[in-house]
């Protein structure tokens, strides 16, 4: 059984009730001017940096209209956020924690919508095993192109999108930053656990939900976000459930789904001339296409965007995925 996601960024937005007003706060005011005409056109509060312990942040705007605030409650006050709050309660009660010191209003959870969330899932796919992992995932595209970054410890998809972004990453990869807050024991801790998720091979998975997104699917309230949502949204975003099905199997794997043998070999045609580079687009009808996407989008493979697959010679390697477990050393929130 997946371990639910944590959350690890929040974006908060209260407007302030009728008839009243927020006092401003923030780290300075920005003015629009025209530069035809010289007039100002608008006008925002740049969020202030609220600096916690082991160089933690979260950013705090306040105008007379709207309270904005904004950063990763689960690494706040921490040493690291590798398993972080899993409860919307609990990021709203960092929040709150932190206006309360600042003398500014508290969040009203029928009130405040949410204008961003990240979910993050940590899983093991076995030391050594991180760069081909995420070069499998690399090769597989779900309704957006995957970028590999040039060290391949990193493969990110929809860059760009108003609406979701996602990514993959090697999280043992990720150096011990070196601060002049941080004692050695502090340090010492972050080597181990470095060393942990290195000889656990851990991959991190991030999903940006959008304020777009979020208004969409109408989830901007937080009194709706509970456990079996947020593993939904990740669930419905995670890649590497598809990679069963990148190669030979399609064909079987679309018996599996009800499509009849003959329906199954000509989908699993399209998806090896897809594979292989075919424009896809220009080989059907517009009818067709879709219909055809339709149907292979229902094992995670989106034949509307080019493959970026390269032929090479067969090597086969399996790799076991588990979900990450705590050390017993491990810090969690309080």
């Amino acid at each position: 059984m997946r371990l639910s996601p944590s959350i690890d960024w929040l974006s908060v937005k209260q407007e302030a009730p009728a008839g009243e007003d927020y006092p401003v706060f923030g780290e300075s005011k920005v003015y629009r001017v025209s530069l035809l005409d010289g007039q100002v056109s608008g006008e925002f509060i740049k969020g202030q940096r609220a600096q916690g312990s082991f160089d933690t942040s979260i950013y705090v705007s306040c105008d007379q209209r709207a309270l904005h605030i904004s950063g990763n409650p689960s690494r706040w006050g921490r040493l690291d956020n590798v398993f972080g709050f899993s409860s919307m309660a609990d990021c709203l009660a960092v929040y709150d924690g932190l206006l309360e010191s600042l003398g500014l209003p508290l969040l009203d959870h029928l009130r405040c919508v949410l204008t961003r969330v990240d979910l993050a899932q940590n899983f093991d796919v076995g030391q050594g095993n991180q760069l081909s992992y995420l070069r499998a995932l690399a090769q597989h595209s779900l309704r957006a192109q995957p970028y590999l970054y040039p060290n391949g410890r990193t493969v990110d998809y929809n860059r760009g999108s108003r609406w979701v972004y996602r990514k993959y990453y090697d999280k043992g990869h990720e150096p011990v930053k070196k601060s002049k807050t941080l004692r050695a024991p502090q340090l010492q801790y972050q080597e181990r656990l470095r060393r942990y998720l290195q000889e656990c091979g851990t991959i991190r998975f991030e999903v940006t939900l959008k304020s777009a997104k979020l208004k969409r699917d109408g989830v901007t309230s937080p009194r709706i976000w509970n456990a079996k949502m947020m593993k939904q949204y990740a669930d419905d975003y995670r890649v590497d459930d598809r990679l069963e099905h990148t190669a030979d199997d399609t064909f079987a794997a679309l018996l599996a789904l009800g499509f009849s043998e003959t329906k199954a070999r000509n989908l699993h045609m399209v998806y090896e001339a897809w594979h292989h580079g075919t424009d896809i687009r220009g080989a059907y009808s517009r009818p067709q296409f879709y219909r055809h996407r339709r149907n292979l989008l229902k094992l995670g493979i989106d034949i509307g965007v080019r493959s970026s697959v390269t032929p090479l010679g067969v090597s086969l390697r399996t790799i076991v995925v588990n979900d990450t477990a705590p050390p017993e050393f491990y810090r969690f929130a309080a």
